[in-house]
């Protein structure tokens, strides 16, 4: 009889699928599975594989072994749903929510929490709990009209900051009736932490700022990171612009911005979850296609100066390749008739492109071939099941690592597909 601290070692180096097998076989191995090393070396071994993975909520310390075995099943056990044949999810859960046709959702890094808003105010919901209802994260500011929409949600995680913290800025940037036509627009900047642990674990919100934003504007993008906040519209005395505000010295009384006049409508703005590090001077490449569907992916570096990175437009998924000297496009999936597409999702490792009437999913990853060169890779793309009520105008949100996608499945309820496979209960 081996000792326990041989098994555990013997267990250290299987994957998550062989320890699963081996807890089967009998009450001693069962036992050792579970102890926290092993797990801790499985999420590492995890967080290896996919460096672009985000942290935990809270220091590995607090980790249960338990805890860290739930974590390391869910997301790594994405890839066989999100793959599989079968149209529809692991699991589907429907979350009531009035005036659905209205709202904004944003999954947070990690795909545990989900934030949702229509009006100004701002609900959250824990996927992790299949009996969660919902809580009021933010109100209505008192001072913005009951009828100016949400339009954008942005989230900014403080990465020094553990656990997790994040800044949120609600966007309200859209009147609907009976709101006056000089009804004033409003950014709200709030900040999100953490509180507790685990499965009694719950988000609270922490007023910022608030500012009003003049002029007649059609907003198509926005991005927050740091002390940043950008907006890309159309303005009918303006044009096209890109507005960058200092939220932290901006308030009711005065803003701090830097105005930025286009010639053509910039709709994409970068997001503070594709950080790259500092970029260096680069060529500028022209994609086929004329409009962008969705901004760049997370930025890959080699080991040549430049970086790579996904980008889609309405002719396909391309993987662009910048650098000093020499840039290039690659088609990674073609898109055969823009007009059936009503939105692409382009993670660190997936891709989820919703239409009318279904979606597809497919997974790409890169490979090194030489010294510099990175190549991508891709798997078949699959067929996806969504309601027939599915409102196709409103954004779905996708989390790469959980392998889950919310969207607007009704007037009056919104709908999370759960890929993972640890997710069949859920």
């Amino acid at each position: 009889m081996l000792p326990t601290e041989v098994i555990e070692n013997i267990l250290q180096l299987a994957d998550w699928k062989s320890i699963l097998h081996a807890r089967a076989s009998c009450k001693r191995l069962d036992s050792v599975s579970r102890s926290l090393l092993v797990w801790r070396e499985q999420y590492a071994a995890l967080t290896a594989l996919n460096p672009s993975t985000p942290r935990l909520e809270c220091p590995l310390e607090r980790y249960s072994s338990s805890e860290l075995e739930k974590v390391v099943l869910q997301r790594g056990s994405v890839d066989a749903g999100w793959h599989s044949a079968m149209e529809y999810p692991i699991s589907m859960r429907n979350i009531p929510f009035e005036k659905a046709t209205y709202v904004e959702t944003y999954l947070v890094d990690g795909g545990r929490w989900l934030l949702a808003s229509a009006f100004g105010a701002v609900m959250v919901y824990d996927l992790d709990d299949p009996k969660d209802r919902g809580n009021l994260l933010i109100p209505r500011h008192a001072d913005a009209h009951e009828s100016l929409r949400t339009t954008y949600l942005m989230v900014d995680i403080l990465a020094d900051a553990t656990p997790l913290v994040f800044n949120l800025a609600i966007g309200q940037d859209q009147r609907e009736y009976p709101a006056p036509e000089n009804t004033p627009f409003w950014t709200h900047i709030w900040r999100v932490a953490l509180n507790g642990h685990g499965a009694d674990a719950e988000l609270r919100a922490v007023h910022l700022t608030s500012f009003t934003t003049p002029g007649d504007i059609y907003c198509m993008d926005a991005s927050l990171h740091g002390h940043l906040y950008a907006k890309a519209f159309t303005c009918t005395s303006l044009g096209s612009c890109v507005e960058v505000y200092d939220w932290s010295t901006s308030s009711l009384r005065e803003h701090r911005k830097a105005v930025m006049h286009n010639n053509d409508r910039c709709t994409c703005l970068p997001s503070s979850r594709h950080r790259g590090s500092k970029m260096i001077p680069c060529n500028s490449i022209s994609l086929p296609g004329t409009k962008f569907v969705r901004g760049p992916s997370q930025l890959r570096y080699g080991l040549s100066a430049g970086c790579s990175f996904i980008s889609c437009t309405n002719a396909g998924i391309f993987v662009v390749k910048l650098s000093g000297n020499v840039s290039s496009a690659h088609i990674l999936h073609p898109i055969a008739d823009a007009r059936d597409v009503t939105d692409v999702l382009v993670g660190a490792r997936r891709v989820y492109i919703r239409y009318y009437d279904f979606a597809e999913a497919f997974s790409y990853d890169t490979k090194q071939n030489g010294a510099s060169d990175v190549v991508y890779c891709t798997t078949p793309p699959q067929k996806r099941f969504i309601t027939k009520e599915c409102i196709p105008y409103l954004d779905p949100k996708m989390d790469d690592v959980s392998g889950r996608v919310a969207m607007a499945a009704s007037k009056s309820a919104l709908v999370v597909f759960y890929y993972s496979q640890y997710n069949k209960y859920k």
